[in-house]
């Protein structure tokens, strides 16, 4: 548990590191991603995974906290800071959060259920896909720069949709960042 996340938390500040100088090793540049790692809830330990199990690349595909995902694809992410902000830290200024096997990138939408999290092509002009990793003490709030809206699982049991509601202090919204 404590080597998973000391990998995690290295590999993220190395791309912190990486985009604030615009340089990493062997000439990369800023648009370089942080290692891979799973989004889990904090108390109920479903993952954030796209439609599919990441099968889905379409444009507005739906994200889901599932508890029993189908398969290891789908589960692995990435981050790239793309604003700096203000203080210090792996959750300092917004990143984008790009699925390792759609390669898309997570983004705030609505869908006929309301807010929720959806996926699309990576893209630094589009605020929908700028995200806030505020640490909490019980894991990090996901909020979306654009809405202000946190990312929550719908319901605790089972597999359901990720939803995106205000910003409130509750375990609904505290999810970890688990390296691989």
């Amino acid at each position: 548990m404590v080597r998973n996340v000391a990998a995690v938390v290295s590999a993220m500040l190395v791309g912190l590191l990486m985009s604030l100088s615009g340089t990493g090793p062997a000439g990369a540049s800023a648009d370089d991603w942080s290692g891979a790692f799973r989004i889990v809830h904090v108390s109920t330990s479903q993952r954030l995974v796209p439609n599919d199990g990441g099968g889905d690349t379409s444009e507005n595909a739906v994200v889901w906290a599932a508890l029993t995902p189908p398969g290891p694809d789908g589960q692995d992410w990435q981050l790239q800071r793309v604003d700096a902000g203000v203080g210090a830290g792996v959750g300092a200024g917004a990143h984008r959060i790009r699925n390792l096997t759609s390669r898309l990138c997570l983004k705030a939408g609505i869908t006929g259920y309301g807010p929720t999290v959806l996926q699309g092509t990576c893209s630094t002009a589009d605020d929908t896909q700028r995200w806030r990793l505020e640490e909490t003490g019980a894991g990090y709030r996901i909020s979306s720069v654009a809405t202000g809206d946190a990312i929550a699982s719908y319901a605790s049991r089972g597999d359901y949709w990720a939803m995106l509601g205000p910003e409130a202090p509750t375990l609904a919204q505290r999810w970890r960042l688990v390296g691989l």
